[in-house]
């Protein structure tokens, strides 16, 4: 399978958002180093002592979430 490459965000644009994107720092922390910093969710993963699939599933809510305020703009 195929590894879905997943788009580079800014940080100014995941710090605004991020508060209300998680309940938990390290959640917010491995989806920060997915998006903002370049590392894979595995790398990210690791580095935060998560699952993989807690990381996949946090980054994805995170893009879902994104994607609705810039649509509502």
């Amino acid at each position: 399978m195929r590894a879905k490459v997943l788009p580079k965000v800014r940080a100014a644009d995941f710090d605004a958002l991020a508060p209300r994107a998680f309940y938990a720092t390290n959640t917010q922390t491995a989806v920060r180093l997915v998006l903002v910093q370049g590392k894979s969710q595995t790398q990210a993963a690791n580095l935060m002592g998560m699952s993989v699939y807690s990381v996949h599933r946090a980054t994805k809510r995170f893009l879902a979430r994104m994607a609705a305020t810039i649509t509502a703009r």
